[in-house]
């Protein structure tokens, strides 16, 4: 997942650009929280300032992300006291956005630099760790200090600030990923544009058309996702993850709750890890599968390609030693083509007083009893003539 978020050097912004975005960005979008905060906890926006600020910070070295943890701490605490935050609750909530920050960015250097990009279990443990398990741990510490001056309870309070910031998060992720995908190149086809849409546009048809009463079955809308997971290239799954959850987030913050604020923020919670967790993970599977595939493809046209140019004469057997595959070398020492070898066993064409030596041999080979054995034989080529012949057997 850091190669996934990171790619390379000349994809990545330089250093002045990952300053210069964690600058503007943490300062504009903490001053966003701020000011449309609701001291109920019902109608906050998404956080989007940990997420930004742990993928601006995902490639700075060591004194950077001290630089950068310091900007984080001192831009939380002014967009806060802009939109009206105490200075004594200002200053411990900026500590805890350090945190989930520098919480985030362990995480990411946790799964290293070299793993394979799109992995679906790479997807999982980042949005699991960095926009549900930290948030969730950031969420608990703001709701110890937001106790003291929210009306509500802190129960409330932190599942209100874990959905917000999880939402955040996770709807930065990935709208990178489509960002990623699209810069690198990806393009869609039209048909595939058009299904992505026609299953977004049910999914949301869904989530705004439950009754109140079936609320906490609002999850259950994003099963339109899943299929744009099963079928359709990564970037419309990621494409149409993000709408979903844009929008979720805009009714939560928008609308009037069609219920407790407790379960109304649960709910957005739930929807949103399940629309970016299942879909992407589903499609990144398949990704995964497609490039194993190909590449097993590519092993054997390479394995049949030496196998077929080398000098020397090879056959493949199965484990009850029948002959499925020979070269063109081996044909050419004893005078058969190859359909007359196929189906044959080696004992077939072995002059009979060393037969008894190859059974024995074969049979120690396919019990597991040696890895391998040479011995020297004699082969009956085609026009009935003897050949003597060293052969190696391998499993």
């Amino acid at each position: 997942m850091w190669s996934y978020l990171t790619r390379t050097e000349e994809k990545w912004p330089g250093r002045g650009a990952s300053i210069g975005l964690l600058v503007v960005g943490h300062f504009a979008f903490s001053l966003l929280a701020a000011l449309f905060d609701d001291p109920h906890g019902t109608h906050d926006l998404p956080v989007f300032a940990t997420g930004w600020a742990t993928i601006c910070m995902a490639r700075f070295a060591p004194r950077e992300i001290v630089a950068g943890a310091f900007f984080v701490f001192f831009s939380a605490v002014a967009a806060s006291r802009l939109g009206g935050v105490a200075l004594d609750v200002a200053v411990p909530l900026s500590l805890v956005s350090v945190a989930e920050v520098l919480a985030g960015l362990g995480v990411l250097h946790g799964l290293g630099r070299g793993d394979e990009r799109n992995g679906a279990t790479d997807w999982l443990r980042v949005i699991g760790g960095v926009g549900l398990a930290v948030s969730g741990i950031g969420a608990l510490l703001a709701g110890v200090v937001l106790a003291r001056v929210e009306t509500t309870s802190i129960v409330d309070v932190v599942i209100d600030r874990w959905a917000s910031v999880a939402c955040g998060t996770i709807m930065v992720f990935t709208a990178g990923d489509v960002l990623r995908r699209f810069a690198e190149g990806e393009r869609p086809r039209a048909a595939s544009m058009v299904e992505g849409f026609l299953l977004t546009a049910t999914t949301l048809t869904l989530l705004f058309t439950v009754p109140a009463w079936m609320m906490p079955l609002m999850p259950i809308s994003v099963l339109p996702l899943l299929i744009s997971g099963l079928r359709l290239p990564a970037i419309c799954v990621s494409n149409s993850t993000t709408m979903v959850i844009a929008a979720t987030a805009f009714a939560r913050w928008y609308y009037e709750p069609a219920g407790d604020g407790q379960v109304e923020a649960a709910v957005t919670l739930t929807t949103t890890a399940l629309a970016a967790l299942a879909p992407i993970a589903l499609a990144r599977l398949r990704d995964e599968v497609r490039r194993e595939r190909s590449r097993i493809v590519s092993s054997e046209n390479h394995f049949r390609d030496a196998m077929q140019n080398s000098p020397f004469g090879m056959a493949l057997l199965r484990p009850d030693g029948v002959c499925f595959s020979v070269n063109r070398a081996l044909c050419e020492l004893l005078g058969y083509g190859p359909e007359d070898l196929i189906g044959l066993r080696p004992t077939d064409i072995t002059w009979s007083e060393t037969t008894g030596v190859v059974d024995h041999r074969l049979a120690d080979l396919a019990n597991g009893a040696i890895d391998d054995y040479a011995v020297e034989k004699q082969f009956r080529r085609r026009d009935g003539t003897p050949i003597w012949v060293i052969v190696a057997v391998s499993a």
